[in-house]
């Protein structure tokens, strides 16, 4: 798939009339660690969400169903229709 979208962001580039190489300087092409990277900065969503509204902050928003499965959340994350 990362080859797939690798292949897209450079033809894009392309047609932007830009090299491979100022493509990826430009940000269209992810770091193969772009992923980890996030985490790291950012944290996880369990951590992110108690950092930003759990119910310890201003906003007071329990995690409900999208509570961990262990917490009598959802096992599975229903499909969006």
């Amino acid at each position: 798939m990362k080859k797939l979208m690798g292949a897209a962001f450079l033809a894009a580039a392309g047609v932007m009339g830009l090299t491979a190489a100022q493509a990826q300087g430009a940000g269209g092409v992810p770091a193969d660690d772009w992923a980890h990277r996030v985490v790291k900065h950012v944290g996880n969503y369990g951590a992110s969400f108690a950092h930003n509204v759990d119910s310890s902050t201003l906003l007071k928003i329990a995690r409900g169903q999208d509570a961990l499965w262990a917490s009598d959340g959802l096992p599975y994350v229903p499909p969006i229709r």
